[in-house]
Order: C-alpha cells, then sequence, then structure tokens
C-alpha cells in the first residue's frame, strides 16, 4: 500500500512539474537484503534542450 502511495505521487509529479520544480519529502527505500532504510528524498525536474525531460533523485538518509 505505500509502494502504491509514492508511485502515485511520484507520477503525479512528474506528470504536472514544470521546469526546475522540485518535490521533497521523507520516504523508505527497501535494500536487497530486506531492511527498510528511512531517507529523505529530493527529486527535481528539468527540461534539458538536448534529452527532453530529466528528474534527478537524491536519497539522503535519516
Amino acid at each position: 500500500m505505500f509502494l502504491n502511495s509514492v508511485k502515485e505521487e511520484f507520477t503525479d509529479f512528474v506528470e504536472s512539474a514544470v521546469d526546475e520544480e522540485r518535490f521533497r519529502g521523507d520516504c523508505q527505500i527497501l535494500t536487497a537484503d530486506a531492511r527498510t532504510l528511512r531517507v529523505f528524498c529530493d527529486i527535481k525536474y528539468s527540461v534539458n534542450q538536448r534529452y527532453g525531460a530529466l528528474v534527478y533523485i537524491s536519497f539522503v538518509l535519516n
């Protein structure tokens, strides 16, 4: 359930974002060894003349 809400939030952000818009919030990441890490997520949407729409995602461990 949590994963679906994050996916919907991210999809909504990308679909409605304008150039240089940011989304920041607390998230969780599931690691390869099945641990859950709390992170702060910083997402930036940018439009590049050569590549088109780009999304930059940074994670900072809490």
